[in-house]
């Protein structure tokens, strides 16, 4: 979180809600959005609510809250996909109710495609301790029939997020679908690209992404879309998996590899691509595109701190390599190079991008 607050700015990130997980309850989507910032695929497959699709999903609800806990709740069932095309949508969640405990929330950009329907979904959350639903407004007319089908009773508890062209802000992060779109306009109008720095993205989730089609799941968190991460998020490991023990099995190597709390002595140090290293007579200064934090120091941890950070910025040593390096050269105790290692890791300023892209 601290560190998508550093690369993505305050704003966007103090948006970002870190969702747990989310999971895909079909293939790709059939409104096809010009701005989707996960560019959702065309619609290719629907995991409907067959008896043995309804004991795989409850299996991986179960899966899942065995691994993470109480956080499993912190979660939603689309992503790259619509619910509301998915004719099973409500059986779906009230499974996930029985097994996570809460009602999760619902956005759709197809409000009008089924209003009983919706009206099902509304009453649903209301009857099981469901809290904001959101309907994606994509044009004034939508707007209008939304009105006109809906009572301010029905919307009480639905925000409506006006994506359509005369909302007021309704500017669209360069992610996906958008990005593609800006390059192609900038292109055709000999424009320089626009920085991938400044791109933002829509991606809320810093867990684990099903798609229950392919029976897959991957470890993701939100970036800056840029060349390698298009979508806006990264991908740390991703898997398939048959049945709930399966997918326990599959967890647990996420977050057994992935999950760290404190740098590992073979760990290769450096920091964030996006951050701009300067040193400073008496200290350092790290430089996002949003953000500048200067790091200043007294004495002889001036020289200690600037030898240790201009190793990081060159970023070709693990975490054991620098420790033996500040005993060797100012007998700097093993636990003390930890401790400040440990430090930038939890401000969120050490590289942790996978080293392959999944």
């Amino acid at each position: 979180m601290k560190r998508c607050r550093s690369e993505l700015g305050p704003f966007v990130s103090d948006h970002i809600v870190h969702a747990s997980l989310t999971l895909e309850l079909s293939k790709g989507c059939t409104v096809g959005c010009w701005f989707c910032g996960v560019d959702a695929p065309k619609m290719t497959d629907i995991f409907t609510y067959t008896p043995e699709n309804a004991k795989l999903w409850v299996e991986t609800l179960q899966a899942v809250k065995d691994v993470i806990g109480e956080a499993a709740a912190r979660s939603f069932c689309y992503w790259a996909t619509d619910p509301l095309d998915n004719p099973d949508y409500e059986k779906f969640l009230i499974d996930f109710h029985a097994v996570v405990g809460k009602f999760p929330q619902t956005t759709t950009a197809q409000p009008m495609k089924d209003p009983a329907k919706i009206r099902s979904i509304l009453r649903l959350a209301n009857e099981k301790g469901g809290f904001i639903d959101r309907f994606s407004i994509l044009s004034v007319g939508m707007l209008r029939r939304v009105h006109a089908e809906f009572s301010a009773e029905e919307l009480a508890f639905v925000e409506l997020v006006t994506q359509n062209k005369e909302a007021k802000k309704a500017g669209k992060h360069s992610a996906g679908r958008a990005r593609m779109r800006n390059r192609k306009l900038a292109e055709k109008n000999n424009q320089e690209y626009p920085d991938d720095k400044l791109s933002g993205t829509i991606a809320c989730v810093s867990g684990f992404l099903f798609n229950m089609v392919e029976r897959s799941v991957k470890l993701i968190t939100p970036c800056s879309a840029n060349e390698r991460w298009p979508l806006g998020y990264q991908i740390f490991q991703q898997g398939n998996f048959t049945d709930g023990d399966s997918l326990r099995a599959l967890l647990t190597d996420m977050v057994n590899n992935h999950m760290t709390t404190s740098v590992r002595h073979d760990t290769k140090i450096a920091f964030r691509k996006d951050l701009t290293y300067e040193e400073l007579p008496d200290g350092y200064v790290l430089v996002s595109a949003y953000l500048r934090n200067s790091f200043k120091f007294k004495g002889r941890d001036i020289e200690i701190f600037k030898f240790l950070t201009g190793k990081i910025a060159e970023g070709k040593s693990d975490a054991g390599e620098l420790a033996i390096m500040l005993e060797e050269k100012f007998d700097v105790p093993l636990e003390k190079t930890f401790y400040n290692l440990n430090s930038l890791l939890d401000s969120g300023f050490l590289d942790e991008e996978p080293e392959v892209k999944i």
